[in-house]
């Protein structure tokens, strides 16, 4: 996965959709970082669309040769389009996946969990926007996470996808075991508080060597101070970027 990740964004660059190269190289460098702990578990993702994000969250999958589950309606995508994506990539091309074709308010915690055949070490929520379906989202996945488990939380501060935000201040509000650790590439990643400083300085790792243009702001900043590359957000430090 360590090669795969160095050719990351030509690997994603025929897949159609929007996926900022940072989220897509932080988050390979999360699920490294599970790997290297011996952090298990299945991979979700609520909203696949044709297969970018769920391309790198499958080179996870089969890193490591767990199962990772896809959840989307397919109303604006062919299901097909998904498995074009990872069967033309060595890095996913034999990822153990499956996928439920229909809307996540029709899928229990009891049928995700049967189908990864353990709790979640990593979901990514990234469907419906809006407000009622993401809170829902949050929710059920909550429900499935195992305690080392991240959720990302897709255009958490998009302008024209207000209901996001919505929806996960309410449901950080409520459900405090969860905690924002960093806001980069337009996810908001949460974790349980135990690995919050864990995943966070993992992150900070990740900007501090990274070649993209957002690991050199990173360090031009953390040098005038590290707060210029840190927030609170409901009572919690996370890195912004």
């Amino acid at each position: 996965m360590r090669k795969l990740n160095d050719d990351l964004d030509s690997v994603l660059a025929p897949i159609p959709g929007f996926l900022f190269s940072s989220a897509a190289h932080g988050t390979a460098w999360l699920l490294i970082h599970q790997a290297e702990a011996d952090f298990k578990g299945g991979i979700l993702e609520i909203g696949i669309f044709r297969g970018k994000y769920f391309s790198v969250l499958a080179m996870g999958s089969q890193f490591t040769g767990e199962r990772l589950m896809g959840i989307d309606n397919f109303v604006f995508s062919p299901e097909e389009a998904v498995h074009t994506a990872l069967s033309a990539n060595p890095g996913t091309a034999e990822c153990d996946y499956r996928i439920i074709a229909r809307s996540s308010r029709n899928v229990s915690e009891e049928e995700i969990l049967s189908t990864l055949g353990n709790p979640a070490r990593f979901v990514s929520v990234d469907g419906s926007h809006e407000a009622e379906d993401v809170y829902q989202d949050l929710i059920l996945t909550s429900g499935i996470l195992s305690p080392h488990g991240i959720i990302a939380i897709d255009d958490f501060l998009n302008p024209r996808a207000l209901g996001v935000g919505e929806a996960t201040h309410r449901f950080l509000g409520a459900h405090r075991d969860l905690i924002p650790f960093a806001l980069f590439g337009n996810k908001l990643f949460t974790c349980r508080l135990p690995f919050r400083d864990e995943y966070q300085e993992s992150i900070h790792r990740f900007f501090d060597t990274s070649d993209l243009p957002e690991g050199h702001a990173y360090r031009k900043l953390v040098g005038l101070g590290k707060e210029h590359v840190e927030q609170r957000l409901h009572g919690h430090t996370l890195l912004v970027m």
